[in-house]
């Protein structure tokens, strides 16, 4: 057969006699076999193997297009080296070799970026270790704050050497600030004990401020200075400052204590005055016979006598004597009333009593919400009988409720049932749905196949644009069936949130 004879693709590859598909070797790739003829067609079958190098081409080339606009180039090495492992396994026929020297182009590429960051690191850290043995601690950590901003620009080296060499600066770092620390401590070593004995008695004596207890205060306060003579030097830094806030402790105690007794004469001749003038209110409300409103002032007033200190010792006893005469009075009248109270209240009872068997719940319940807030606003009742009938008007009121919430639960219960049967159907739904799918899907596989067979004819492509349309249909309500078990499922999850807010 002459050159002008040979079929696309053989210069890639042969087919044997059996049948198999043979991909011939190259500079870098030995022959072997990728495959099976499919049908009789030579011309089909390597094609198909054309077509499928020139996919993986393509994908190099979308890769090559990625790396080469990507500034950060070094982290697409391991995916290039991953194509190079793979490329010898690959079944297809094509320019494999020139496919292989691409890549390996690409690598090199790639390696002298990262050879070129992986020396600029290096030199990073040959200047981080030789900073790490300075005694200017202070030039020294800003160098080595201007060596990691560097070192941030300059980019990632890949995992074979970014965390090594990150090991190496860090490491050189960390010996510079442990020295530095080493000699803080050395330095502050001398004052520390001294500092934290201090700041101890800074905070007794602080403590102290705030006490009432005047005496034992005063005394504690003595002892606390002694101590503080006995405490050394405790630095430039501290010295002062701690004096002073122990110093200031001090004074706002003792500036306290005087402003105490000087305070409480005048503060004692105040709460007389004070208790005075709610003696006055209080004997004004004595024949009140608004009893709600004069009872809410009087207690407003017992409050506000609770929270009055005491007055001068000659004055506490006779004013307290007179406010509670005033208020005894008040309250005798008052008794009479609450009979009055009680009767209103026995006939609320009577009458939510009578509610109980109600065949209208709702307007029952309503009813009882509104005798609720009635009781409240009549007032007491003499006490002997005020807790047997709350106690019959709460039965009655939850008799009336539990029997409400029991005819609730049950159209709960009615409404539940309701709701998982609708879910169950729409899960039958779908499952008749994906089924439905699996079908077509058989259906695609099928056409697909019988396309992948068909000869270069004048009827091949008519066949195949009938194949391809029926598969286009098929397709669509594919995507149509899943369009709708979502609206399924999503109706589904709706309805199960729905049942769990209500259990």
């Amino acid at each position: 057969m002459e050159n002008n004879d040979i079929i696309p693709g053989e210069e890639w590859g042969y087919i044997d006699e059996e049948g198999n598909v043979y991909r011939k070797g190259g500079n870098l790739f030995i022959e072997k076999v990728i495959g099976k003829i499919r049908g009789q067609d030579k011309s089909a079958t390597l094609s198909f193997y054309i077509h499928r190098f020139t996919e993986l081409e393509k994908r190099y080339e979308e890769l090559e297009k990625k790396i080469k606009s990507e500034n950060n180039k070094v982290k697409y090495l391991e995916l290039v080296r991953k194509m190079m492992e793979r490329l010898p396994d690959y079944d297809a026929l094509g320019n494999f070799d020139g496919l292989m020297e691409r890549l390996k182009e690409l690598e090199k590429e790639i390696m002298l970026i990262q050879d070129q960051r992986k020396s600029s690191k290096e030199e990073l850290c040959n200047k981080a270790e030789e900073l790490s043995a300075s005694d200017d601690w202070k030039n020294t950590a800003t160098a080595l704050m201007e060596l990691q901003e560097q070192w941030k620009k300059i980019g990632n080296t890949g995992k074979e050497y970014e965390d090594t060499l990150w090991s190496r600066f860090r490491s050189a770092q960390d010996k510079f600030y442990e020295r530095k620390r080493a000699y803080l401590d050395k330095l502050e070593k001398g004052y520390e004990e001294n500092r934290q004995q201090k700041e101890e008695l800074c905070r007794k004596a602080e403590v102290l401020s705030n006490s009432t207890d005047w005496k034992e205060t005063h005394e504690a306060l003595q002892e606390l200075q002694a101590q503080w003579k006995n405490v050394g030097y405790a630095g430039r830094e501290y010295e002062e400052d701690l004096w002073q806030i122990f110093r200031a402790a001090q004074d706002r105690f003792y500036a306290k204590r005087e402003g105490h007794f000087k305070e409480l004469d005048i503060e004692r001749e105040q709460n007389r005055i004070k208790k005075l003038e709610l003696c006055l209110k209080t004997e004004s409300l004595s024949d009140s016979t608004d009893w709600k409103t004069t009872h809410e002032e009087l207690k407003t007033l017992q409050l506000e006598w609770k929270k009055i200190g005491p007055a001068t010792r000659d004055h506490e006893d006779i004013l307290w004597q007179r406010f509670k005469s005033a208020q005894d009075k008040f309250y005798e009248n008052r008794k009479q009333d609450l009979n009055e109270n009680m009767q209103l209240k026995e006939k609320i009872i009577n009458t939510v009593e009578s509610l109980v068997y109600s065949t209208d719940l709702k307007e029952a319940k309503e009813k009882v919400k509104n005798f609720q807030k009635e009781w409240k606003d009549i007032g007491p009742i003499p006490q002997e009988y005020s807790d047997d009938l709350w106690h019959r008007f709460q039965k009655a009121c939850d008799e009336i409720f539990e029997r409400s919430r029991e005819e609730y639960r049950h159209k709960q219960a009615d409404w539940k049932s309701n709701m998982r049967g609708a879910i169950e159907r729409k899960r039958e739904q779908i499952k008749n749905l994906k089924g439905s799918i699996i079908h077509d899907d058989d259906l695609i596989k099928r056409w697909r196949y019988n396309i992948s067979g068909l000869y270069f004819s004048d009827k091949a492509e008519e066949i195949l644009n009938t194949l391809e349309g029926k598969i286009k249909i098929v397709e669509d309500k594919i995507q149509s069936k899943k369009d709708r078990i979502a609206e399924l499922e999503a109706s589904i999850r709706d309805m199960e949130k729905k049942l769990k807010e209500e259990e």
